[in-house]
């Protein structure tokens, strides 16, 4: 992924899961929920 390369990474582990949750900051601008606009 080029486009996170001076990015943030947030981790979160999920033990009863045994599982990872990864997110990049800002990758995807402010995102769907930013708006009020109605999807249609």
């Amino acid at each position: 992924m080029p486009d996170a390369g001076e990015r943030d990474i947030e981790r979160y582990k999920l033990p009863n899961i045994l599982a990872l949750n990864s997110k990049v900051v800002g990758l995807l601008g402010e995102g769907a929920a930013s708006s009020m606009r109605a999807d249609t």
